[in-house]
Formats: C-alpha cells, structure tokens, sequence
C-alpha cells in the first residue's frame, strides 16, 4: 500500500471515529448518544467560562498588579525616565531568556527530575511574563511621554502599529487571553521568532531575528494596544472611570461571545479561500477580536481600580499581582502571561486560525498522558524535512494553536474538505 493510501485510509478511521458519538455504533441507543452531545455541550461551556472569565480576569490582574508595583518603584517622580527603565529592563530580560532557551532546554528536563522541571519552569514563567510586563510599560510610557495622550496620538499609534503588523504578516499576535491560551504542562522553553530562524545554526542570525521580534514585532503589538486603550479613555466617557470600565467590559465580552459562538463559522469561510484572501479575512476578523480583548482588559482594569484597595495603588497592586499569579499557576496557564514568541497571520491553514483555544480538555489530555508530544499545526511551511533541527522548536506553539495530537490528525482530514470538519473537530475536543 503507497504512503497516500495509508494517508487516506488513516483519515478514514479517524472520520469513522469522530462521527461515532454522533451516529451510533452497533448496539448504542439515542439516550447514549444525547448524553454524549449533552456532555460535549457541557464541556464547550465549562471551557468557554474557564477561558472567557476566570483565566482572562487572573491574567489582567497579574499584569497590572505587576504594572503599578514598577509604577510605584521604578523612579515614580520621573515619567520618562521610569518609562526607558522598564523598557532597557523588559527588553534586556526577554532578551537573555531567549538566548538561553537551549541551556534551559538542555538541563531542565521533565524526564530528568519532575519536580524540579516543574519548580523552574515556572520560575522560568514568571521571570520572563515580567519582563513583558516591563517591556510593555516602557513602550507605552514612551509614546505617552513623546506623544501624549491625546486622541490623535492614539490614531496614530494604532494605525502605524497596524501598517507594521500587516506589512509583516504579525498581527495575530495583538491577541491576548481569552482568544489564546498556553499551558504550564505543555513548556519547552522554546519561543518562536518572526523568520523561524534557529540559534544552534547561527547565533548571530537568530539574534537579528529575536531583536526584529522584539522591538519592532513587539512594540508595534503594545503600540496597538495602547492606541486603541488611549482612544477609548479619550472616547468613552473619560470622567467616569467606572461607568467607562463597564461599558468596555460590557462591548469586549459582547463581541468575543458572539465570535465564540460563530468561531467555526468564520473557519468554514476561512477554509473556502485562497491563501491571501484567507489571510485578508482572518486579518479583519482577528482584529476584530483583539479590539473586543482590549476592551475586556481594559474593563477589568478599571474596575479593579474601583474595587480593590482604590486609596493605595502599590497595595493594590501587590494584591493584584498575587491574586493573579495564583490563580493562573494553580490552573497551570501561567504561560498565558507571556507575550513573547511570534505567530505568522495565515500559517494555520483549514480555518484553524480563527479557532479560540481550549482549556479544560487541553489539560484534561496532558493529565492523562503527560509526555505526550505536542504537534504543530501552526505553519503551513513547517515541515521538519525542509527544517529538520528546528523541528523540535516546531512542536511548541508560543502563541497556543491547538497542539493535540488528536488535532493534528484532524486537520488531514480537513485537506479533504470534508464537510463535516467543523463536526470532527468539536467531537475531538469535547466528546
């Protein structure tokens, strides 16, 4: 039998397998199957309200309690000053962590020593998610000092982040928690860069691709961020700092529900174009979705300004921060944090790149099989063949694209435009 036919015979069982739980097998009756559904439809909420509230709110609070405790300590009386501190600091940090992600890989190793990779990864987490706290504030901090806040600055700094973002085939990466999420138990200290270029091949080549990511990729994404944040302080009722709070709350969540509804609607569209077309709509979609997370954020922002120790902000922030890093490392997203590595806008072929990550059963299947690999799915360029040492840096998605390998078995089977492919992959995840 030639390798097609294996292909197509393995697309086959696994097709047979997905619609199983939809259309019965031998002896199984309908209120089997409705217990099924009933499950998969129990799971797909419980993940969105994972991911939507709990997992999001503990990420804006570690990022703003990390935010006004450097606001608090890091020369307070100066602006600009405190601004280029954070970020010489955030760059410098993410810098170093990235160059060292060999070493790291080398001597940190689940296999080894469980407990240790468990404790130093996470340190590893932490160090790194604060160094993009710092390299964040600083960008922002410098475009407010040189530009203001005004209205016309914010237009320009979203519309110059964006021209950036485009012309680089970047902007996915403006998305943040709840569209995408990473998992403790899946780290490999392994951050993709813009051009995939690989340390072990030439140093010096890696490092003026990792310094493109960071302060051009990097600072155009908080440039957005800052752009669309500042327009709405200036639009938005700007005197009522709670009322505001809640209406962007209220228009984040609005938005991301319904593009969570329609998700694989938009991936069904997605998987009938081309490829720069696909791109042009995944594009206008996705920044669709990083306007609704901006807003989710910014809400949760002021209203934790509002409600938590309003009167003393390094308090508050301390607070925050705490809060937050609990919450995400004890439902093991800690990497969720981050905002390092880089995503290609149209490398997920199949309508994948629209798809909100998932949560409960992402870790219910590395619980079950915790060296399971993880796939990449993310590149339609990947081939290990093509690039076999940087194949093991393939395996790890920085920017959470589905990586089980259920999945990866379930995008062949989107290669034959199965009309049921949306089906398949909800009966993977969830039943």
């Amino acid at each position: 039998m030639s390798s097609v036919d294996e292909i197509m015979a393995d697309e086959m069982t696994l097709e047979t397998a997905a619609l199983e739980p939809l259309h019965g097998e031998g002896g199984r009756t309908n209120a089997s199957n409705q217990t099924q559904c009933c499950r998969g439809v129990s799971l797909f909420i419980l993940d969105a309200t994972a991911l939507l509230t709990v997992i999001t709110t503990a990420t804006v609070f570690f990022w703003r309690g990390t935010w006004y405790i450097m606001d608090n300590i890091v020369n307070p009386y100066n602006y600009e000053a405190s601004g280029w501190l954070s970020f010489v600091f955030g760059f410098l940090t993410i810098i170093v962590m990235h160059m060292w992600q060999g070493t790291f890989k080398r001597l940190i190793t689940r296999k080894k020593n469980a407990i240790l990779w468990h404790i130093l990864s996470r340190l590893h987490t932490y160090i790194l998610a604060f160094g993009c706290v710092n390299h964040w504030r600083g960008v922002w901090h410098v475009w407010d000092n040189y530009t203001g806040s005004g209205f016309v600055s914010s237009l320009v700094s979203i519309f110059l982040s964006l021209a950036i973002l485009w012309l680089f085939r970047a902007s996915r990466n403006a998305l943040r928690p709840p569209f995408y999420l990473l998992l403790d138990c899946e780290h490999k200290f392994t951050v993709l860069t813009r051009y995939r270029t690989n340390i072990s091949n030439d140093v010096y080549l890696y490092l003026l691709d990792l310094l493109f990511t960071v302060i051009i990729i990097g600072s155009a994404i908080v440039s957005y961020w800052r752009g669309v944040w500042t327009c709405l302080d200036n639009v938005l009722f700007p005197k009522n700092t709670e009322l505001s709070g809640w209406i962007s709350l209220g228009i984040g969540y609005g938005i991301i529900v319904v593009c969570y509804l329609l998700q694989y609607c938009a991936a069904e569209v997605s998987r009938r174009l081309r490829k720069y077309p696909r791109i042009i709509f995944e594009d206008l979609y996705l920044l669709i979705l990083s306007f609704a997370t901006v807003n989710v954020w910014r809400g949760i922002w002021y209203l934790s300004d509002i409600y938590i120790i309003p009167d003393k902000p390094l308090i508050s922030g301390v607070v925050s921060h705490c809060i937050g890093l609990v919450i995400v490392f004890t439902m093991g997203t800690g990497r969720s944090l981050l905002t390092t590595g880089c995503a290609i806008d149209g490398e997920l072929g199949d309508g994948r790149g629209v798809l909100f990550s998932h949560y409960i059963t992402r870790q219910g299947n590395q619980i079950r099989n915790p060296h399971k690999v993880s796939v990449p799915v993310s590149m339609d360029t990947a081939d290990s063949s093509e690039n076999p040492e940087t194949d093991e840096d393939y395996q790890d998605n920085e920017m959470g694209y589905e990586d089980d390998v259920e999945i990866r078995s379930s995008g062949r089977l989107g290669k034959r435009r199965s009309s049921t492919w949306w089906l398949n992959h909800f009966k993977l995840w969830y039943l």
